[in-house]
């Protein structure tokens, strides 16, 4: 709760006296992670995240935020490892697929961006940040039909998301259908 509030001093405290009391609880561990992570600790809270899978190797919410914190340090075959094991302990974690395509994404890997996100939505079809994750890959790989139809899936399912209402903008515009882009931009 106090990291939600903003008060992640206080949440870091409180994190690190309940491994005081418990070092074998792993929550805590996890929690350590997060807040630390949310003031860009980034170190710290992926040993915080080492510790709290060493504790509970089941663990895959802290496989996948561990691979969250590697991908924003650019370590993207570390990040690639720590999705895939999130995703070998929970085949069903849609999150953690849209991670992984993140990063191949990133890498270039296009296609296994795309299979990866097609994944995660065949897991939730009601991922709209994984429809627009996919509408962008597709963009970059010049298959602007399919990635317009991604994008509108993702405003479908959230018609406020504005960040899938851009990507198909920008798609609209590379089709030389300016209208319809600036309807997509409002």
């Amino acid at each position: 709760a106090l990291s939600k509030q903003n008060k992640l001093d206080e949440a870091i405290y409180s994190y690190r006296n309940a491994i005081q009391i418990n070092s074998k609880y792993a929550y805590a561990y996890l929690r350590l992670g997060d807040a630390l992570s949310e003031q860009n600790r980034l170190d710290e809270a992926i040993a915080a995240y080492r510790q709290a899978i060493q504790i509970d190797p089941k663990l895959d919410v802290a496989y996948r935020r561990w691979g969250n914190t590697l991908y924003v340090q650019n370590r993207l075959d570390e990040a690639i490892a720590a999705y895939r094991q999130a995703i070998k302990i929970n085949y069903k974690y849609a999150y953690a697929y849209v991670g992984l395509g993140d990063v191949l994404s990133k890498q270039n890997k296009f296609d296994e961006a795309a299979a990866a996100y097609r994944k995660a939505i065949q897991i939730n079809p009601k991922y709209d940040v994984a429809y627009a994750a996919l509408g962008d890959v597709l963009s970059k790989q010049n298959k602007l039909n399919d990635a317009i139809t991604a994008y509108r899936k993702a405003i479908q399912i959230d018609p406020r998301y504005a960040y899938a209402y851009a990507g198909l903008g920008d798609v609209l515009s590379e089709q030389n259908k300016f209208d319809e882009a600036i309807a997509a931009y409002r």
